[in-house]
């Protein structure tokens, strides 16, 4: 029996099944002694100052997932663009122009994490 045959033959069931188990074999992570799939990544905001002078925000970030890209929101849903990937799952030292101080900045992944922090004042 070829592949494509095989395929024809399975229910839909057994399709979704097979799906959600080739999920947790891409994407594992350790839980509790065990392996369960992996659906989103850890976003952390190290740093997300706000400096008034010239009215940006300097952020950095990091995600566990290495590959992700990962984009700065304002409260109001606003998005300031990409926080650079420095390599090594390390994002940042990205400045975003925002006029005046947005309190507070979401960073969302592509691989499903987000986080959130307020602004601090700009210290050099």
């Amino acid at each position: 029996m070829t592949m494509k045959n095989m395929f024809r033959s399975v229910s839909s069931a057994a399709l979704l099944t097979l799906s959600i188990g080739m999920v947790s074999i891409l994407a594992p992570s350790a839980h509790a002694g065990g392996v369960v799939a992996s659906r989103t990544d850890r976003v952390t905001i190290v740093r997300c100052m706000y400096a008034a002078a010239n009215k940006t925000v300097l952020i950095t970030a990091k995600s566990s997932d290495s590959r992700a890209t990962l984009e700065a929101y304002t409260p109001s849903g606003k998005h300031l663009g990409w926080v650079q990937n420095g390599g090594g799952a390390r994002y940042g030292g990205t400045v975003f122009w925002v006029g005046g101080d947005p309190k507070s900045i979401a960073i969302k992944s592509s691989s499903g994490g987000e986080a959130v922090a307020k602004t601090t004042p700009y210290h050099p």
